[in-house]
């Protein structure tokens, strides 16, 4: 099951290690019910802090230039933040995988935003300038971890992070269904339990506090639900997919919840 977020916040605080070099991959799947108001609306962010307001990397949602919503990326640097958004408008009330990957090397690098699998154009809001804004270990979703409007309206779930750039296949594998827990992220909420804390199944360190928020379905990823978190973590790290290929089919069985077949 994932949450639906109303004005409610999910967090893990100072809690994450291996995110804090500048380098990032955030993916997160959601199902926005609500045209988001501005660009503030923020999906999954990352921060050297909660308390403090030290955002930096953020999937955020902008308004449509139609209709829905836009994904839209942002990272703060000291003088300026980098702010992104995708050139089109996504679909209201369906699921759709979100990614983005940022290398903060230098202040002309620019993100590269995903959206079910493929990468989209992107025109540039805002140009970095400044001192790149290092130091992350904490996560929110639902809301900026500084000001800005609160996500009126989103389904989310299967979030990760990784401090490292992850090839366009892995992310269309994930897109198509393969858990992030195959690509070895920092940390990663499948957001299908109903209690807070939400458990981080990439090594249990980063579990998020959850306020409010209501239990919802889930995206259509793959092994289909049933058994233990932990369990259903082990079999997917056990399911070898060489890197550089494409998304695998995974073929399910009708009945007990488990793998019929895994081909790659």
């Amino acid at each position: 099951m994932s949450r639906l977020f109303t004005t409610d916040t999910a967090d893990a605080n100072n809690l994450i290690s291996g995110i804090d070099t500048g380098v990032l991959t955030m993916v997160v799947w959601v199902y926005v019910i609500t045209t988001p108001l501005s660009a503030s609306e923020v999906i999954f962010g990352t921060a050297a802090q909660i308390a403090g307001g030290q955002s930096a990397g953020q999937i955020n949602m902008q308004d449509p230039t139609v209709a829905g919503f836009r994904p839209h990326f942002s990272y703060r640097w000291s003088t300026n933040f980098g702010e992104w958004v995708a050139d089109d408008d996504f679909s209201l009330n369906a699921w759709h995988h979100i990614a983005a990957t940022y290398d903060g090397g230098a202040t002309t690098n620019n993100p590269i935003i995903y959206v079910d699998g493929s990468s989209v154009a992107i025109t540039e809001l805002k140009t970095p300038a400044g001192t790149l804004k290092t130091g992350l270990d904490s996560a929110r979703f639902g809301k900026n971890v500084g000001s800005g409007q609160p996500v009126a309206g989103a389904r989310m779930a299967e979030a990760a992070v990784w401090g490292s750039i992850l090839k366009a296949n892995q992310i269309l594998s994930m897109a198509s269904g393969v858990s992030p827990i195959r690509f070895t992220p920092q940390a990663y909420w499948p957001m299908y339990g109903g209690a807070s804390p939400e458990p981080d199944l990439a090594g249990g360190g980063a579990p998020l506090t959850i306020t409010g928020t209501v239990i919802a379905l889930h995206p259509p990823i793959a092994p289909p639900f049933g058994f233990d978190d932990y369990a259903f973590a082990t079999v997917i790290a056990a399911v070898t997919v060489p890197d550089d290929t494409l998304a695998p089919t995974m073929q399910m069985a009708n009945s007990g919840g488990m793998i019929g077949a895994v081909n790659v």
